[in-house]
């Protein structure tokens, strides 16, 4: 298998296409359930649901990936820049963590989440 190479810019644009599509896991997981871990690449559940960096990987690399992104060996994964991403990824497992928990602060974590994506997109010219 060949590895996937990602950076912050293809993990953050997939993310935010994710976001438009409704796609998210932070968008379609409705309660936690402590049996399931949070932090995951692909919903077992739920097919075409992915958390932020799950949404860059193709079905087989996200399997096979582990969390974080850094710590997945290079023959699966290989990151430009692995805290950049990590901090993607971060973000959005923040987010997740406030609608499950019913935080108040769930809509500025989700702007967070976009705002570090939208950094790693070069604006057009």
């Amino acid at each position: 298998m060949t590895p996937v190479h990602l950076t912050p810019k293809i993990v953050a644009e997939a993310a935010l296409a994710a976001h438009a599509g409704k796609t998210l896991c932070a968008q379609n997981i409705a309660e936690r359930n402590p049996s399931k871990p949070i932090n995951f690449y692909r919903s077992n559940d739920k097919p075409g649901v992915a958390c932020a960096v799950g949404a860059a990987l193709p079905d087989d690399v996200a399997l096979k990936a582990v969390y974080p992104a850094s710590d997945t060996p290079p023959d699966v994964m290989v990151l430009s820049d692995p805290k950049a991403i990590d901090r993607i990824q971060e973000l959005h497992d923040s987010w997740t963590l406030a609608i499950y928990d019913k935080q108040a602060n769930a809509a500025e974590a989700e702007q967070r989440f976009l705002d570090e994506c939208r950094k790693h997109i070069p604006a057009p010219v």
